[in-house]
């Protein structure tokens, strides 16, 4: 190995501890600065949470509401799969043996509808900085529990840049800063859910479905790799339901690397199903809760019910699903935390670089030459479409345009669109291009809670 090698291998390491220490504590700033509850359904996932570290079984479907407005204070995600709330449980079950005076005894009611404008949801006995968590300091620690598995997200996104572009690591990085430094990113890890744990899994099954397209053909290793994304695959499932539009991912990157070989392709398929069928169908046997919880997703929440609405306000729908809240709205969606002014050019910035990595995909195709590297493009290219998709069709049984959604694709959504710039600039002005990116979203982060998010929680007295 040359020292030049070392050299690139020790910078690339320092970069991303670097990247991990920052998104840390951001992570843990707005884990902080957001008061108890004030995340979007943290009563509900917390109620789920607890309820989980209490019997170890998916919780039976609720008889009444809990308190308050029932739509904000019912355990009202209960149907949605256990393993997601896992980690959490753990935690909580650890806090409730050694300091249970630090959990709250109960969620506060919602303020009343006639009380002066207030961006709380709920009431707070004492809303300063700070007080805000006296004697509930659990809930902020199951917070920055939730925030960790961002860091796998971080890695996956590096691991895909890696794969697909080994002239440098600096594609990896680039992608990793990204998704680090996304503001609404931040924000939602720093608050009690599911939806975290599933993202870390999206995203590692992302990065080993790029992994086997661009992995020289070899019938063991590829077989391995099968097995691990269906166990991925399966254990994805078990985390929120949302996950189902993650299959399409492992399944393509299986055909687009196998394509050859008719008699390849279905046994690497059935190998791809049996654990990812044995993890689901081994949960789905062995709870009954489970079993009725499935029922009533597919009877009561995703039967099409928002259509007229969304047809009715389609421009608004995408503005905000893709734009606005995926860059940074704070609170229930209702704290305004980075303009339109800058997510647009934002967004702009990347639609521009996917554009352009559609352009060199299809010059690869014409050319016949970085087969693998073009397929493994193309993995990340229908997983944004098929997530896409899919929020639009949760839209239609609920309208809820929220860019989270889209956040199991994340890593996807950062390589592809820096791939094509890639493959256009020189070593230079790829670092140049990453370090303004980095800088750029750190002053969004910066501006999002210095500027909007504190002063709208904690205005002046």
């Amino acid at each position: 190995m040359s020292r030049i090698e070392l050299d690139d291998r020790k910078g690339t390491a320092l970069w991303l501890a670097g990247v991990g220490l920052v998104y840390l504590a951001l992570s843990a700033s707005y884990a902080f600065l957001t008061p108890p509850w004030e995340t979007p359904d943290e009563p509900a996932h917390y109620l789920y949470t607890r309820r989980l570290a209490q019997t170890w079984r998916p919780p039976e479907r609720p008889q009444q509401f809990e308190l308050g407005n029932p739509k904000l204070n019912h355990e009202y995600v209960w149907y949605q799969p256990a393993l997601g709330y896992a980690p959490g449980a753990l935690a909580y079950a650890l806090i409730e043996r050694i300091a249970p005076q630090h959990l709250p005894a109960a969620i506060p009611p919602v303020r009343a509808r006639g009380e002066p404008p207030s961006p709380y949801l709920f009431e707070l006995s004492d809303p300063r900085i700070g007080r805000v968590w006296d004697g509930i300091e659990g809930i902020l620690a199951l917070r920055l529990l939730s925030s960790l598995w961002g860091l796998a997200v971080i890695g996956a996104a590096y691991r895909i840049g890696a794969c697909l572009h080994r002239e440098s690591r600096t594609l990896g990085i680039a992608a990793a800063t990204a998704v680090a430094l996304l503001p609404q990113f931040l924000f939602i890890n720093a608050s009690i859910r599911s939806d975290t744990v599933a993202n870390a899994a999206a995203a590692w099954l992302l990065a080993l479905s790029v992994s086997y397209v661009v992995a020289a053909p070899s019938s063991e290793p590829k077989r391995r790799q099968a097995l691990q994304m269906g166990a991925w695959l399966g254990l994805g499932l078990l985390m929120k339901y949302t996950f189902i539009y993650m299959a399409a991912t492992p399944a393509m990157a299986i055909l687009l690397a196998d394509r050859r070989s008719a008699r390849l392709w279905i046994r690497s398929l059935a190998t791809l199903a049996i654990p990812a069928g044995a993890i689901v169908g081994t949960y789905y046997a062995a709870f009954p809760q489970a079993r009725e919880a499935l029922g009533v997703l597919f009877g009561d929440y995703l039967p099409v019910g928002a259509e007229p609405e969304i047809l009715s306000s389609w421009s608004r729908w995408l503005r905000v699903t893709f734009v606005e809240s995926f860059y940074g709205r704070f609170g229930w969606n209702s704290v305004i935390g980075i303009p339109l002014r800058i997510s647009m050019p934002c967004f702009a910035a990347w639609l521009g670089g996917a554009l352009l990595t559609v352009v060199q995909v299809l010059r690869l195709q014409r050319r016949s030459i970085k087969s693998a590297e073009r397929n493994g493009i193309l993995v990340l290219g229908i997983s944004l479409v098929v997530a896409a998709v899919a929020v639009l069709r949760l839209n239609l049984a609920e309208l809820q345009p929220q860019g989270r959604y889209l956040f199991p694709v994340l890593s996807a959504w950062a390589v592809f669109g820096c791939w094509g710039l890639w493959q256009s600039l020189q070593p230079r002005g790829r670092i140049l291009t990453g370090f303004a990116v980095a800088m750029g979203l750190l002053v969004m982060n910066l501006y999002g809670l210095m500027v909007r998010l504190v002063p709208t929680y904690y205005p002046a007295r």
